[in-house]
C-alpha cells in the first residue's frame, strides 16, 4: 500500500510540476499542456512505472531524472499526435491555420526541461509532502525543521531542513488556522528556518530567556551586508500586537549598534493605528518593519514554492 501511495504521489507530482519545467513550448500550447496534465492521463506511460522502481529502491534522484525525461517524451508524442494529419481537432474552427499548426509541430522536438539539482530536490520534496502531509499533526510536522550547526554569543546557528519545513508551510497554505495550533517556541524556529531559506548567510536562534527581545538574528555578509533582529509573536486571532511590544523592539534596535533593521512578526495582527505612532513611524519601513499574519503566510509560501 505504501508503494502504491508513493506511486500516486510521484505521478501526481510529475503532472503538477512538469509543465513548469518545460522550455521551448509554444506559448499557445502552455494552457493545453497544464490542463491535460492536471485532468487526464495523456502523459502516462508504462515507462514511468519503470522509472518509479528506482524511487522504491531509494534512488530518488535517478527516479526523478528518468521520470521527468520520459514524461517529457510523453508530452512530445501526445502533442505530435493531436497536431498530426490524422488529428480530429477542428483546427479551422479554432482559428489555427495550417502554417501555424506546422510551425507548432516543428517546434515540439525542441522542447526541453529546465532540470538541475534544485529542480530535482524540489520535486523530491513535493512527493514527500504529498505522502506525509496528512499523516501528522502540525506540531509534529514542525519537529526537525532545524539543524544546529554552531554556537554564537547570541545563540545557536541554525540551518533549515528542507522537507519538513516545506511540509509545514504547505499545511499552513491549505489552512492558516493551523498556525494557531503551533507553539510560540516552534514559531520562532519556523521563522528562523525561513530566513535561512531566504538566503541569509547566518541565522541565529536566540535562547528562550535573556534574548533581549530578539528571537531570531539573520545576517547577510558582503556588499550590502545587513543584520536583522526579529521578534516573533505567535498570537491567536483577536490577540493583537500592542504598541508597547513594537516600541520595545524599537528600543532594542536603537541599543544594538550592529542591527540594521528590526522586524516584529506575528501570526495575528497589530493594534490599529500603530503605523502612525509618532515614535515608530520615522523608523518604518527601512529600520523597523511589521509583518502580520497575512504577510507572514505570503512570505513563507513564496520561499517554499516559488
Amino acid at each position: 500500500m505504501a508503494s502504491e501511495s508513493a506511486w500516486v504521489a510521484f505521478y501526481t507530482t510529475l503532472n503538477r510540476l512538469g509543465p513548469r519545467l518545460l522550455e521551448g513550448l509554444p506559448a499557445e500550447l502552455e494552457g493545453y499542456v497544464v490542463e491535460e496534465a492536471g485532468n487526464s492521463d495523456s502523459f502516462w506511460s508504462s515507462w514511468l512505472h519503470g522509472d518509479f522502481e528506482f524511487w522504491d529502491e531509494g534512488k530518488r534522484h535517478l527516479a526523478v531524472e528518468r521520470g521527468l525525461d520520459d514524461w517529457l517524451d510523453n508530452v512530445k508524442n501526445h502533442l505530435h499526435e493531436i497536431l498530426g494529419e490524422w488529428s480530429l481537432l477542428p483546427f479551422e474552427k479554432m482559428g489555427i491555420t495550417d502554417n501555424l499548426r506546422s510551425e507548432w509541430n516543428a517546434s515540439i522536438d525542441k522542447i526541453t526541461l529546465r532540470l538541475g539539482t534544485q529542480q530535482v530536490e524540489g520535486f523530491i520534496d513535493a512527493v514527500l509532502m504529498n505522502l506525509e502531509r496528512d499523516q501528522h499533526s502540525p506540531e509534529l510536522l514542525v519537529q526537525g525543521i532545524l539543524e544546529v550547526c554552531g554556537d554564537t554569543e547570541d545563540g545557536k546557528l541554525i540551518r533549515a531542513v528542507s522537507v519538513p519545513w516545506r511540509m509545514i508551510v504547505n499545511t499552513l497554505r491549505r489552512d492558516w488556522r493551523t498556525a494557531f495550533q503551533i507553539s510560540s517556541e516552534k514559531w520562532e524556529e519556523l521563522v528562523a528556518a525561513a530566513f535561512d531559506r531566504a538566503g541569509y548567510d547566518e541565522v541565529v536562534l536566540t535562547p528562550r530567556s535573556g534574548d533581549h527581545g530578539r528571537d531570531v538574528i539573520a545576517i547577510k555578509k558582503g556588499i550590502g551586508s545587513i543584520r536583522i533582529i526579529d521578534s516573533v509573536k505567535a498570537y491567536k486571532p483577536g490577540h493583537l500586537v500592542r504598541y508597547d511590544d513594537v516600541r520595545a523592539l524599537a528600543g532594542v534596535l536603537l541599543g544594538d549598534q550592529q542591527a540594521s533593521k528590526g522586524i516584529v512578526t506575528t501570526t495575528s495582527g497589530f493594534a490599529p493605528g500603530i503605523i502612525n505612532d509618532p515614535f515608530l513611524k520615522p523608523l518604518m519601513p527601512y529600520r523597523l518593519e511589521l509583518m502580520d499574519g497575512t504577510a507572514l503566510q505570503r512570505w513563507l509560501e513564496d520561499l517554499a514554492f516559488s
